[in-house]
């Protein structure tokens, strides 16, 4: 019998309802995700925080995708979807020490669309743990105005 995808996205559905506690990532969740829809279908219906020990466990957040080499020569990379983000973003209201950690152990990524989710984590926390993040933060903000202006100034040049 096939595997079909709703039938994927209805066992990823059972596992969240089920919760974090009785899940095993390996085999209630990760052998569903077949294709980036589902992984993003996981991320965007999860909305408990306490899922996250789980996740960081299984490795979900040792790196960000890099961005992919744009067909035209001079526009930034492509950023690729890490639907990670912004399940980093909704939870650090609840868990903010936490998500601080994940943010910090990440590795730099050129993936700048990732930045605004990851800024959004950071107004969800106290000051006293955001402000652990300028220095990424900056790097952020350079490296996507780097690339934005980049790719302006090329488009102007080849006008």
């Amino acid at each position: 019998m096939k595997d079909l995808f709703f039938d994927r996205l209805a066992k990823i559905d059972a596992a969240i309802s089920a919760g974090p506690a009785s899940c095993n990532f390996t085999r209630d969740i990760a052998g569903n995700f077949r294709e980036p829809a589902s992984r993003a279908y996981f991320y965007r219906k999860l909305e408990d925080a306490g899922w996250l020990e789980l996740l960081v466990k299984a490795g979900e957040f040792r790196s960000v995708p890099e961005g992919k080499e744009h067909p035209n020569k001079g526009a930034p990379p492509i950023p690729p979807p890490w639907p990670q983000a912004e399940f980093l973003a909704r939870i650090a209201r609840d868990v903010p020490d936490k998500v601080l950690d994940v943010l910090l152990r990440l590795p730099e990524t050129n993936n700048f669309g990732v930045f605004e989710y990851f800024a959004d984590a950071a107004n969800a926390m106290p000051a006293s743990l955001a402000s652990k993040l300028v220095p990424r933060a900056k790097k952020w903000l350079v490296l996507t105005d780097v690339l934005l202006r980049h790719s302006e100034s090329k488009q102007e040049c080849n006008r």
